[in-house]
């Protein structure tokens, strides 16, 4: 493969291919990328913007400007974009050699080499087939990590061209998967060419929606409708990311709650810390269940390996797995390729919760409700009927540490767009009830039984 100079940027003793992401060290032929050692098409796209405005503060809002165009995003997914760039180059934050942060404002590039290469050309080897990299995907091998040696300065680097730049920010990042040939060469691999959402049959396209709609609903018969429904899909479309990750993340909600002769009120209560702690997930049914949610969820990171619902679904059987570090790591990925996925959001939550990481968790579930008030209703993974839910929920966090007042704030919050929310107007009932306010307590509590014929509060039962 012909690799042309423009394409390579030297930054310290890194030589970075800006169409692939692969990097090679000075102790490395400049054509032979180090072993596992690959940055991703946001993260280049943010090199090649910080390269362009060398020593000058590039500022948040240009950045997310830039790397997320008209896409609504918070810093952390900017903060994380960074932290991903610094450990694969192998970049101190607190003493950095390339990339410095200026607290509140932005960053900025402070390599003392950063310059295109001069060499007209680089004759190479592809080091990894598309086979190797869905497997390195599937093993969820840990990128490793070199420590940063300064090099002389170089020549300053010349702009790089806008367009370079705009082509890892498009939706998806589909053209930079193009651009390293996954596609070309899983062709012959797969019964079918990828289809994106715009390819796919209308059919298919309204199995996945149904699907969907049913999988958030939680319960077991929805769940197993929801299968069905993504079997449907892939039986249409057997290249389809969405229907892997569908099929992957059902059957772990499946092999989560398999119990005999369950009742519906008691599957839904169930949740992946109590299938962890009760050993369920140890058996043979579930193992089983398991490695078929693995096998799909991998398809869905071979076929698309930037696709933020592959990485989410692989996560999740991961983490029923009991594998809750590398669980992680492909939430990350996915927090990466879309900043609002509250549903991986919450089960980044979820997955801090169960390591004993209470304030770490409780600040995903608060950015989990964000991201689902940022979501158009119409769309069916707006997470409209998990709001009230995981408001009470962050408001019991608080209310476990005895933090009453916190604990109030969210549960008049889970109120505030939910009037008569039944696990709300219970927990803020018994806060109020704690806290000296015993008559408020009874005439909210009588006021819900007047409205909704029932009582939710234990004074009243």
């Amino acid at each position: 493969m012909k690799t042309s100079a423009s394409k390579l940027l030297r930054i310290n003793q890194w030589v970075i291919n800006t169409d692939t992401g692969e990097l090679s060290a000075d102790q490395n032929p400049p054509s032979t990328p180090s072993e596992n050692l690959r940055i991703d098409p946001l993260g280049v796209a943010l090199l090649l913007l910080l390269a362009q405005n060398k020593h000058r503060l590039v500022s948040k809002d240009e950045l997310l400007e830039s790397l997320w165009p008209n896409t609504v995003v918070n810093e952390d997914a900017l903060a994380r974009c960074v932290s991903r760039v610094r450990k694969i180059l192998g970049d101190n934050p607190r003493k950095p050699s390339i990339i410095e942060t200026l607290p509140k404002r932005g960053y900025r590039l402070i390599a003392q080499t950063c310059r295109w290469e001069s060499i007209e050309s680089i004759t190479s080897e592809d080091t990894a087939s598309p086979v190797d990299l869905a497997n390195d995907l599937a093993t969820d091998s840990a990128t490793t990590t070199n420590s940063v040696n300064e090099s002389t300065a170089g020549s300053p680097i010349q702009p790089p061209q806008s367009n370079m730049i705009k082509r890892y920010t498009l939706v998806g990042l589909l053209a930079a998967a193009i651009a390293i040939g996954i596609f070309v060469f899983f062709l012959p691999l797969q019964s079918a060419s990828k289809q994106s959402p715009n390819q796919q049959t209308e059919h298919v396209s309204a199995l996945l929606r149904q699907a969907d709609e049913y999988y958030h609903y939680i319960t077991r018969a929805d769940n197993e409708m929801a299968l069905t429904l993504y079997q449907q899909a892939l039986a249409a479309a057997p290249d389809s990311v969405e229907a892997n990750a569908g099929i992957a993340n059902a059957l772990v909600q499946r092999a989560i709650r398999l119990v005999p002769n369950v009742n519906s009120a008691d599957w839904k209560a169930m949740n992946l810390e109590k299938a962890l702690l009760s050993g369920r997930l140890n058996g043979d049914e579930a193992r089983q269940i398991l490695l078929r949610a693995y096998q799909y969820s991998s398809n869905a990171i071979a076929i698309a390996p930037y696709d933020a619902k592959a990485h989410k679904a692989h996560g999740f059987v991961l983490s029923a797995q009991n594998k809750l570090t590398r669980a992680l790591q492909h939430y990350e990925k996915a927090l990466e390729l879309n900043p609002n996925a509250w549903d991986v959001l919450i089960n980044m939550g979820d997955v801090h919760e169960i390591l004993g990481h209470t304030s770490d968790a409780i600040s995903y579930f608060k950015k989990a409700l964000n991201a689902m008030n940022l979501e158009q209703a119409g769309n069916t993974n707006h997470g409209r009927p998990w709001r009230a839910n995981l408001g009470a929920a962050i408001g019991n966090k608080y209310f476990a540490q005895n933090n009453m007042n916190e604990a109030e704030i969210w549960y008049r919050h889970v109120l505030s767009f939910a009037p008569y929310d039944g696990p709300a107007t219970r927990s803020l009932a018994l806060v109020l009830a704690q806290t000296g306010r015993s008559a408020e307590a009874e005439r909210m509590c009588t006021q819900f039984k007047e409205k909704l014929g029932s009582s939710v509060c234990i004074s009243q039962q």
